[in-house]
């Protein structure tokens, strides 16, 4: 069994990503280790296969975008803390606000994602939970 899971949203890129799978996948097959693939089918979906998954993989990557990362880092957490310390979490673009890369200077294109998740560059980053109250009182 492959040790990296790829978490694929095909509604991400305003549907590119489903209709471009087929090419994005022979390439991601040509610059990775070998994967199990996973797609997503409503929201809320990637959080419960990573959930899932979180067992049984030493690594889970998402291809989608901000909305995905959420989700996916989501289904890594529980009770304020990740499951696993030694499970990481790789990000291939598929979005279309992408901060969540451009943040932490991960490379949009295909290949440098890919590149720089198959070399295994692994940085620690915070996670954090927010609670807020509506104007009206209640928490939101």
């Amino acid at each position: 069994m492959p040790d990296l899971l790829l978490i694929v949203n095909p509604h991400s890129a305003n549907g590119s990503t489903g209709r471009r799978w087929p090419a994005i996948e022979s390439k991601l097959r040509s610059l990775l280790p070998p994967f199990d693939v996973a797609f997503t089918e409503r929201v809320g979906h990637a959080t419960a296969i990573a959930r899932e998954a979180a067992g049984r993989y030493g690594c889970i990557a998402l291809v989608g975008g901000d909305g995905t990362v959420n989700e996916v880092a989501n289904g890594l957490i529980a009770d304020d803390r990740p499951l696993r310390s030694d499970l990481t979490l790789g990000v291939i673009c598929r979005g279309t606000g992408s901060d969540f890369i451009r943040t932490l200077g991960i490379p949009r294109d295909l290949e440098g994602a890919a590149e720089r998740l198959a070399m295994g560059n692994v940085r620690e980053i915070d996670i954090g939970k927010i609670r807020y109250r509506s104007p009206h009182g209640s928490e939101a």
